[in-house]
């Protein structure tokens, strides 16, 4: 975790920007995520790779704890600090929130063929960031002054079958 920070930290100096959190996000992809974004491309649907997700949080990136909750059609990842994360807290959750929302995409549609954006929601507990609209046409809605950090999902698609599903692996 520290050196983590270390590495932010110069990330920041060097780019003397705060949308790089953003950049690095919209990078992430499931085999970026190693052996766990192979596990959660096998699973056989969007709820089983949350749940594989969260369960291997912690050896990839345990700066956070996730807890869903579903109601009115909707599920709710609530991304909370496993440690304080000052004076990195907003770039590290843009960058961990909008890497997420690449999974997920990814997760649905592997070759990249249609965009899936418009049902997932990030919610963030600060202000919308200047620098926000350059971004807006290439994330999913987005909410700032939000109550908590929020990824939303309609919960329709935690049943569906992912096209990379394959029991085997997901076993494995």
């Amino acid at each position: 975790a520290a050196q983590h920070g270390v590495i932010v930290m110069n990330l920041l100096g060097l780019f003397q920007s705060e949308h790089i959190a953003i950049d690095i996000g919209l990078q992430s992809s499931l085999t970026k995520a190693g052996m766990i974004g192979f596990g959660l491309m096998s699973c056989a649907t969007l709820r089983e790779a949350i749940e594989l997700g969260i369960r291997f949080l912690p050896t990839k990136v345990p700066f956070y704890t996730i807890e869903t909750t579903q109601n009115d059609g909707v599920m709710v990842c609530h991304i909370r600090e496993a440690m304080p994360l000052y004076p990195v807290r907003k770039f590290a959750i843009e960058d961990f929130m909008v890497a997420v929302w690449r999974l997920f995409e990814s997760l649905f549609n592997p070759m990249g063929q249609r965009d899936e954006r418009s049902g997932i929601e990030l919610w963030f507990d600060w202000p919308e960031p200047s620098y926000y609209a350059a971004y807006a046409s290439s994330l999913p809605v987005c909410r700032f002054n939000a109550p908590s950090n929020q990824i939303r999902t309609p919960a329709r698609w935690l049943d569906m079958r992912l096209p990379t599903a394959n029991e085997a692996t997901a076993r494995w």
